[in-house]
């Protein structure tokens, strides 16, 4: 195995393995119950939607625990997108005509996304009960359907493979409705703090992001009927709330001037 790894994971390290395959290594604080519904959710999944690296066994290394899944040789979308500006709203649609597909699914197996987002909401220490109270009534007040959902999905989960697109990191997949798999990907593209490189590259990706948040909705209520304008907006709420218990760096305070915005 490299000593570096290949790509670093908000809960694993990826290093190259053996036999044209990857070591996902999770860190200390994952727990085991995690790791074995990541392993349930993966199985579960490549029946029903091919296209993603398949899980090969488990390994632990150094007192922690990994999977080993299939290696997929490509770049990701995101930093195409990033190094090719003007080729973007090809990519972006791309992009949704590969979000319809997975939506095609509908897995019951799954837990429905519902049941995280309430556990999350209730999570957040910085919300007041009320707060919470609010974002819960909404939540109940939304659909439930069978749709598989990512829950993550963006550009830099797709690897642009030879035999064409592959979507990897399945383990936020649930079932309900593909609305709410649209207001999710918002939430992980919206509040991205973009790092202290030039001002021009921050202001380029500033833009970019904007632009992003304004065409990739829009797309996916036209390339899906059932998904509107108004129900991706419904979702938000308590779904960018609950994004506030993974305390992504830069996020919070973005995350609570939209809130507060909104009313909340």
């Amino acid at each position: 195995m490299q000593e570096q790894p290949i790509a670093l994971g908000r809960t694993a390290e990826i290093y190259a393995w053996e036999n044209n395959t990857v070591l996902k290594l999770f860190y200390d604080w994952v727990s085991d119950d995690s790791i074995a519904y990541e392993m349930k959710i993966h199985s579960i999944v490549q029946e029903h939607f091919p296209v993603i690296p398949k899980l090969l066994g488990q390994h632990d290394m150094d007192g922690r625990k990994g999977l080993i899944f299939e290696r997929i040789q490509g770049p990701n979308m995101r930093d195409e997108m990033l190094c090719q500006l003007l080729k973007a709203p090809k990519m972006v649609r791309a992009f949704v005509e590969l979000h319809k597909a997975i939506h095609q699914s509908e897995i019951p197996e799954l837990n429905p996304v519902k049941k995280r987002l309430r556990r999350d909401i209730g999570q957040v220490e910085i919300l007041s009960q009320d707060q919470k109270s609010k974002f819960l009534k909404q939540l109940d007040s939304l659909p439930d359907k069978q749709n598989l959902l990512h829950f993550d999905f963006h550009p830099g989960q797709i690897i642009d493979a030879p035999d064409g697109p592959v979507v990897i990191d399945w383990i936020t997949a649930g079932q309900g409705d593909p609305a709410a798999d649209v207001a999710r990907s918002i939430a992980t593209i919206k509040f991205f703090t973009a790092p202290a490189e030039s001002l021009f590259k921050r202001l380029v990706l500033n833009l970019f992001i904007q632009w992003y948040c304004w065409y990739y909705p829009r797309l996916m209520c036209k390339f899906n009927p059932e998904i509107s304008k108004a129900a991706v907006e419904a979702w938000m709420p308590p779904i960018f709330a609950a994004r506030l218990s993974e305390n992504v760096s830069g996020e919070k305070e973005q995350i609570l001037a939209w809130l507060r915005k909104k009313g909340y």
